[in-house]
């Protein structure tokens, strides 16, 4: 199901593209070279996130809370253990690092933290949180000098969500977090200029 929903978006995509600048069928012809299913998480279409290295050999995927490291190659997978339900997940420049948001405790009385997880083997080596880290993000940014990560998302709850960014020192851990109030509707994607 996925693989093919992939291929008719990509044809659907591709067929707009030449109509939208008018250009012959043959300028722009929409190709898949591979579709992979990546192993450890069940194949269902849970799924809250997935980072690539730099080399695309090695993915982190996020699966009803669980983080898995991928082996893109073999297609093996080891699961990261220490984590609570990881939500959003972002690797470092290096590849060395995944930093993995996610949530801890019940609901209605979730904490917010951010892990980072050594890839090579797939182990937690800290984990960050604050008082003022109240909601769970749905995108993680890197600024441009690759020494904050910013996790946007939405806090508070319906119908009066507000949104809400989060910035994490990645040298010591420490987190602030700003709230834009409610803007009438849940934000879903963020834009994001490095400068």
């Amino acid at each position: 199901m996925f693989k093919q929903t992939v291929q008719t978006s990509i044809a659907v995509l591709g067929a707009l593209a030449i109509s939208s600048i008018g250009l012959p069928a043959y300028a722009f012809t929409p190709t898949m070279s591979e579709v992979r299913f990546i192993s450890g998480p069940a194949a269902d279409d849970d799924w809250n996130g997935l980072a690539l290295t730099s080399d695309a050999e090695t993915a982190v995927t996020l699966h009803e809370g669980s983080a898995w490291i991928v082996d893109v190659e073999t297609n093996t997978s080891t699961l990261i253990t220490g984590l609570d339900y990881a939500q959003a997940v972002i690797i470092d420049d290096s590849d060395t690092y995944a930093y993995i948001a996610e949530s801890a405790g019940t609901y209605p009385t979730y904490t917010y933290q951010v892990s980072k997880a050594n890839i090579a083997n797939a182990t937690v080596v800290s984990t960050w949180t604050d008082v003022d880290f109240t909601f769970a993000p749905q995108h993680m940014l890197w600024s441009g000098d690759a020494s904050h990560i910013y996790m946007v998302g939405n806090s508070g709850t319906y119908p009066n969500w507000s949104v809400t960014v989060a910035k994490v020192n990645v040298a010591n851990g420490a987190i602030t977090q700003q709230v834009w109030g409610d803007p009438g509707y849940r934000a879903n994607q963020p834009a994001f200029d490095t400068v």
